[in-house]
């Protein structure tokens, strides 16, 4: 990280709520890294949906939520889920407020959009995060979307959206999981983009679901956007 900070004050409960919702699901998903990207009063927190391959990382899908600090900060660090996960459910009021595995409030825009609002820290106050001392290193955390620039395509049904990965996971899982049929199965791309369906599952396995999904690419970056948070592909 560039100068990590030892602590990072969430706006409120809720902030830490939902990351606890965030980081339980990704585990789910086999996620095992966080990465915290923190700007001004803006973090954006990713996790590694699929890995890609390659020197380019073609294939892999990201899941990134973004929350609001009470006070400014700066850094870069990916650090292990669960020592996050474990400092986050220490946080008094997370884990009873987390219980509902739904987002408490929507993400902001600003990990994808460019700067924020200020941060309004609600009724509750703001919350303390300590941050885990030890990075890991993984080559995803190394891959940045960029913020500007996106050029939007259309919108997605969400319902179709949802089938698409159901009907996905209950062909790996007909398969016994077998590598090859997951990463065929998650490679091809969703009907009428060039999106891979592991989007699909990304969105469906964190939560991140909406009646109309908007799709934005800047490149060989593809972003699926909802309240909740977004998914970035390449």
């Amino acid at each position: 990280m560039t100068s990590a900070p030892e602590y990072l004050d969430l706006a409120d409960e809720r902030d830490a709520a939902d990351l606890v919702t965030l980081l339980r699901r990704a585990r789910r998903l086999g996620s095992t890294a966080v990465r915290l990207q923190a700007s001004g009063r803006v973090l954006a927190v990713t996790i590694c949906a699929l890995a890609g391959s390659g020197l380019m990382g073609e294939g892999t899908v990201l899941g990134m939520r973004v929350v609001m600090l009470a006070d400014e900060a700066a850094g870069d660090l990916t650090v292990g889920l669960d020592d996050l996960l474990l400092r986050l459910t220490s946080v008094q009021g997370a884990v009873d407020d987390a219980q509902s595995q739904g987002f408490s409030s929507p993400g902001s825009e600003a990990g994808a959009q460019g700067d924020a609002a200020p941060a309004d820290p609600g009724s509750r106050g703001s919350v303390r995060l300590s941050v885990p001392v030890a990075p890991v290193v993984e080559a995803w955390s190394g891959m940045s979307a960029p913020r500007s620039g996106w050029a939007p395509v259309g919108l997605l049904p969400g319902a179709d959206v949802e089938q698409l990965a159901t009907e996905g996971i209950a062909e790996v899982a007909a398969a016994g999981g077998d590598p090859r049929v997951r990463d065929a199965v998650w490679r091809r791309p969703i009907p009428g983009t060039s999106v891979p369906a592991g989007a699909a599952f990304a969105l469906h396995g964190l939560g991140f679901t909406a009646p109309e999904i908007p799709l934005h690419t800047n490149g060989r970056w593809a972003r699926l956007s909802t309240p909740a948070g977004y998914v970035l592909s390449r």
